[in-house]
């Protein structure tokens, strides 16, 4: 999953994702099956219509002076200008949740933007498959079999009854790093989920779609902390503030971004009044 030796990873991502089972509770999943939720999410709301996109749609709605699919070439942070389109947009406060590689590369005439190429990052190729059959849902299974060329098969059907017809079921199916889409390799990715029982072979594949994330994890090297620390630290002296998994360059969740828009705007917020 992260493409690289474990030996270069630091422990600062585990927290959240990586269940502390007791030696008791080891011992026994071993004969009886767990009745202990690990996780942080071992349950969660999922919107019943609109995927995640209908929760950005909701807290949108009522904002009337918004410019979206409006791309980016500069960031000026000692003037606070951005130049969008042939456009320059002046601000008081910048919020930034462009991951923050991507980000510093925009900078004009300054030193951060040396450190862009010191952030890395794994990117992740999707295989999404639709089926018409019937099974048990699930949210998502890790496979940590060498053999298998994905980490991570998840369920949308199952996060709701509208995200697929109901004789159907659709699959999001993960690899490491950037892959070409072949059709040997969907081949090869349908013969799993059959060996596994995860697929019938009376099951019809409606279709299937590849995407590329080129922003999949954030590698915890040994100079990840001290880098984004730094550049944080430094764009908040130009009223310059980060929220979002990829703007802090973490390992984190939907929730979290939440919570982290909310605390920056409450921070612009209190920072007006008292100036």
């Amino acid at each position: 999953m992260w493409g690289c030796e474990p030996s270069d990873l630091t422990c600062e991502w585990c927290g959240n994702f990586v269940p502390v089972p007791s030696k008791s509770d080891i011992k026994r999943s071993a004969i009886l099956k767990p009745s202990k939720e690990y996780g942080y999410n071992p349950s969660f709301y999922y919107p019943k219509r609109g995927g995640c996109g209908a929760v950005i749609d909701a807290l949108t709605e009522n904002i009337s002076q918004l410019l979206v699919n409006t791309e980016i070439s500069q960031i000026d942070l000692r003037n606070k200008k951005v130049f969008a389109n042939g456009i320059i947009i002046s601000y008081e406060y910048l919020v930034n949740t462009l991951p923050l590689s991507c980000f510093l590369e925009m900078l004009q005439s300054s030193p951060l933007k040396m450190l862009a190429d010191d952030l890395r990052c794994q990117q992740v190729t999707v295989l999404l498959i639709a089926i018409k059959g019937y099974h048990h849902s699930f949210s998502w299974i890790y496979f940590p079999d060498k053999e298998d060329p994905f980490f991570r098969i998840g369920m949308q059907s199952s996060f709701s009854s509208n995200n697929a017809p109901a004789d159907s079921y659709s699959y999001y199916v993960e690899f490491p790093g950037l892959i070409n889409p072949s059709r040997s390799m969907e081949k090869k990715t349908i013969q799993i989920l059959l060996k596994k029982g995860l697929i019938n072979e009376s099951d019809e594949i409606l279709f299937s779609i590849w995407k590329h994330i080129p922003y999949g994890y954030v590698i915890y090297d040994n100079q990840r902390t001290s880098i984004v620390n730094m550049v944080l630290k430094d764009l908040e002296n130009f009223q310059c503030l980060c929220a979002g998994r990829f703007a802090l360059w973490e390992y984190s969740f939907i929730e979290k971004a939440l919570i982290q828009g909310k605390d920056v705007a409450l921070k612009i917020h209190t920072h007006s009044k008292s100036v």
